[in-house]
């Protein structure tokens, strides 16, 4: 632009030329439009990064799905391996009660799925417009820039260089024609790129409609085989009525096998509870109890952090769960059945890892043949957490753990699937954990 600058005499005497009113109109005009293409393509950056988390995020969901799945087929294996005697049980029940809890939950997140689908639609759509009026913007002004170039375009080059007053006259008009030129096939390349970059969002935009229909049809599905199991759940309700003695006795080992499970956890939550005592009591005496092989009092300084602050906020003790079996007391209003849960029964898979949800000392190890092995870990504040029904045991007692170790793998249920049990106490006060743990 230098001779344009200190050239300011000879384009004041260029002024007298038409071709040079439309030459710098069309420049202004091309080089304008350039100049908007490229700030578009800062905001379609910063659009495909808000599209590209979104994608993840349905990606993530997608393995939950899956993850969930697995399991419902587990419980469908269960069923289907489970004699006709068996198959009008409380067992059975519990297993149609997780499938359909499942089923919510697959469901649950398919709706998930299907929002951040629609708002990548709507997003696609929105840019795919906007393109379009973009592109036929340029085109109207390369038309322009067309007419311009028909009228004093190249064919004259010579013609207007050889009129040239002066060797800097003509040197100017030189200029003019090559960036006459240059814009010319800024122009053509903005454009090209305009109709790609078109191209490629109508398949983008075709492929999510089509996605989205994929998602309403499993959507569709999963609610049909939902309401199968409700059916398949009424009947077997009709049918366990029916026989009431052999009904009764199935409630009364299902409520003996639960308060077995408790009074375990409590016996051991109490045990440590005296050992804390007893280590509070002085260091002469907790020597003494170590000598004796009594219940250790352990290093409870290496446990950091204040556990009350994470409320509503722990990671899960499993990666892949869904909650099935609530905190506290339900009933089963068709039966009249009631049971009261110490904590919460999570689905997930066979062997999946079981980890700490926060900083710890495991204070306690124990095992039941109908609910595997126990692990109870302290933590600040005098919290403890209980992760039941593990099939394999990774810590000791007394060991120092950090959150998210694996503890364990997660032991099979006795409805089928995989299944952790998990609880949360402060003293001797138990809380609901899904107060305590982040929200999916």
């Amino acid at each position: 632009m230098t001779l344009f600058i200190f050239k300011s005499r000879h384009i004041r005497d260029e002024m007298k030329y038409g071709w040079f009113y439309i030459f710098l109109i069309s420049l202004v005009l091309i080089n304008s439009t350039h100049l908007l293409a490229q700030s578009k393509k800062g905001k379609f950056k910063t659009r495909d990064g808000e599209l590209s988390q979104i994608t993840k995020e349905r990606q993530e969901i997608e393995k939950n799905i899956a993850t969930i799945e697995r399991q419902i087929k587990a419980f469908e294996r269960e069923l289907s391996n489970a004699d006709e005697q068996e198959k009008v049980s409380l067992r059975v029940l519990e297993n149609l009660d997780n499938q359909i809890q499942l089923y919510r939950e697959v469901i649950r997140q398919t709706e998930i799925s299907q929002k951040k689908l629609a708002a990548q639609i709507a997003s696609t759509k929105r840019e795919l417009e906007e393109t379009k009026r973009e592109l036929e913007a340029m085109k109207n002004s390369f038309a322009r820039y067309a007419v311009g170039i028909y009228k004093f375009g190249v064919k004259r080059d010579l013609e207007v260089l050889f009129s040239s007053g002066s060797f800097n006259q003509a040197l100017v008009r030189a200029e003019y024609i090559k960036r006459f030129e240059e814009a010319g096939k800024i122009k053509i390349q903005d454009i090209s790129e305009k109709q790609e970059h078109i191209a490629q969002l109508q398949t983008e935009l075709d492929a999510r409609f089509a996605e989205s229909e994929k998602l309403l049809e499993q959507r569709r599905y999963q609610a049909k085989v939902m309401e199968g199991r409700r059916v398949e759940r009424e009947k077997l309700i009709a049918k366990l009525r029916k026989d009431k003695r052999r009904l009764q006795s199935q409630i009364a080992q299902r409520q003996a096998q639960a308060k077995a499970l408790q009074d375990a956890i409590q016996k051991m939550l109490f045990a440590e509870e005296e050992a804390i005592q007893r280590a509070r009591e002085g260091k002469a005496s907790a020597q003494s109890e170590r000598k004796s092989g009594a219940n250790e009092a352990f290093a409870y300084s290496e446990i950091k952090g204040d556990f009350e602050k994470y409320r509503g906020k722990l990671p899960w003790p499993v990666q892949d769960g869904v909650i099935i079996k609530t905190f506290g007391e339900s009933e089963n209003k068709e039966l009249k059945i009631v049971t009261f849960n110490n904590g919460v029964d999570i689905s997930t898979s066979v062997g999946t890892s079981v980890f700490a949800v926060a900083q710890g000392v495991v204070s306690q190890i124990g095992f039941l043949p109908t609910f595997g092995n126990i692990v109870i870990v302290r933590h600040a504040n005098a919290y403890l957490t209980v992760y039941a029904n593990l099939s394999e045991v990774k810590v000791t007692k007394g060991e120092s753990i950090s959150a998210g170790q694996s503890l364990g793998l997660a032991g099979k249920s006795a409805q089928g699937g995989g299944l952790v049990h998990f609880e949360v106490w402060h003293g001797r006060n138990k809380y609901d954990p899904e107060l305590w743990l982040a929200q999916k």
